[in-house]
């Protein structure tokens, strides 16, 4: 097949639908992705820094936070339920 002359050149075929790209379509699920990802991120450090301020043993916290680290969701949900808690300041 010889060279058209235009290297950037939509082709002839297009899985896009409603006259859409394929950077809009995929940027739209960027977008889904990037929230979610970044609402992990949010839960993750507050796990974090709630382990962190805890009353359970060093080797506990540093337990719970390399759990949170590899497995952020699931690490994150397993906190939750039977992870050390902050303890609540009196004010």
């Amino acid at each position: 097949m010889p060279f058209s002359g235009n290297f950037f050149a939509a082709p002839a075929f297009s899985p896009c639908r409603n006259n859409e790209t394929q950077f809009e379509r995929n940027f739209g699920m960027v977008e889904v992705y990037g929230i979610g990802g970044l609402i992990v991120l949010i839960l993750s450090i507050w796990a974090i820094i709630s382990i962190i301020g805890s009353s359970a043993t060093t080797g506990a916290k540093i337990l719970w936070v390399l759990f949170v680290l590899l497995l952020p969701i699931v690490g994150f949900i397993c906190w939750l339920i039977f992870g050390p808690k902050a303890a609540r300041s009196a004010i």
